[in-house]
């Protein structure tokens, strides 16, 4: 009877080990389904060693600079620029990194937090921009460049956010339920798969078209080939992870009131998961804030409307739109 049990557990021990192990090769191959990323920015391309991992970022044109700064998504990039940077390059210089977690930067497994990612920002406009920039940062970045902008004014003269978060929207400790979920997506396999079936074409087809833009035929195919490259990396997944667990929620009510910096905020109107309603806690919150609003638009007007996104940054940036 011993034996028979042994025997028993022998297989049930066998089994699970093989499916961890087919559901591990699952994982591997998923995570480098994508294929090379390649830069859509043009310009100038470089890799920059921040700390122990690779920061890339492309620059162009000349004059006073302007960095922007991607939201943190699944799939985000320096890509999400792609309509702004050149138009931008021919009055201005202009920055674009690819944060870490993101892009063709390093994606380590680690412990993403805000103030990894403020020390990246405060590092990156010190040693590559070395002078005051015009900022742009998308969602839930701009919390990040907020704080940067309050604790050292003299980084950033003028900010423009876009569809920003922090004042109350992801702004507090993150939920239990939430918290178990990151823990859950933490886990080398189960967690790898959820993540992906997270990222599938289809879910990345349906988010695309139904909660970045108001007017879906401005997704092609090739967006969303694009997209799928860049969450089916090796690596990919953690940051984003971290998002979506609260890992790098962050309060800048008290840093957001302190800023002196003149601040653009940019939305659009139409129904997004950062919805326009919040802008006017922002306006409330510091009198140097004035809003932008696209009628015709969701979370992504730089990509939506490029052509009247740039006017504003351009106009904002020259000092020619008031305050």
């Amino acid at each position: 009877m011993r034996m028979k049990i042994r025997n028993i557990v022998g297989s049930i021990v066998a089994s699970l080990a093989a499916v961890a192990a087919a559901a591990g090769g699952l994982s591997w191959w998923l995570s480098r389904r994508g294929g090379p990323i390649e830069s859509v920015l043009g310009g100038d391309n470089q890799v920059w060693q921040w700390r122990d991992y690779d920061i890339n970022f492309a620059s162009a044109g000349e004059g006073r600079p302007i960095v922007f700064i991607h939201g943190m998504y699944p799939g985000a990039s320096n890509a999400q620029w792609e309509s702004n940077f050149s138009a931008l390059s021919k009055q201005f210089k202009v920055f674009a990194p690819d944060l870490l977690g993101f892009g063709r930067s390093s994606r380590p497994a680690l412990a993403y937090s805000p103030d990894l990612y403020k020390d990246l920002i405060a590092d990156f406009l010190k040693e590559i921009v070395e002078q005051p920039a015009i900022v742009v940062a998308g969602g839930q970045s701009a919390p990040f460049v907020i704080d940067v902008a309050a604790s050292d004014p003299k980084l950033i003269s003028r900010l423009v956010l876009d569809s920003p978060t922090g004042l109350t929207r992801f702004a507090g400790p993150a939920p239990m339920g939430q918290r178990l979920a990151y823990r859950w997506s933490s886990l080398p396999v189960v967690g790898t798969l959820t993540y992906f079936a997270m990222v599938s074409k289809r879910q990345i087809s349906r988010r695309l078209r139904t909660e970045t833009v108001e007017d879906p035929s401005l997704i092609t195919p090739s967006a969303d080939e694009d997209m799928y490259r860049e969450t089916h990396q090796p690596g990919a997944k953690w940051a984003p992870m971290a998002v979506s667990g609260g890992q790098l929620n962050v309060d800048i009510r008290s840093s957001y009131a302190k800023l002196t910096q003149p601040i653009l905020i940019l939305w659009g109107e139409m129904p997004s998961s950062i919805p326009v309603s919040d802008a006017q806690e922002f306006l409330d919150a510091n009198e140097n804030a004035v809003l932008q609003a696209f009628p015709d638009a969701r979370s992504m007007p730089e990509f939506e409307h490029p052509s009247k996104f740039n006017a504003h940054v351009q106009m904002w940036a020259e000092g020619k739109l008031a305050a």
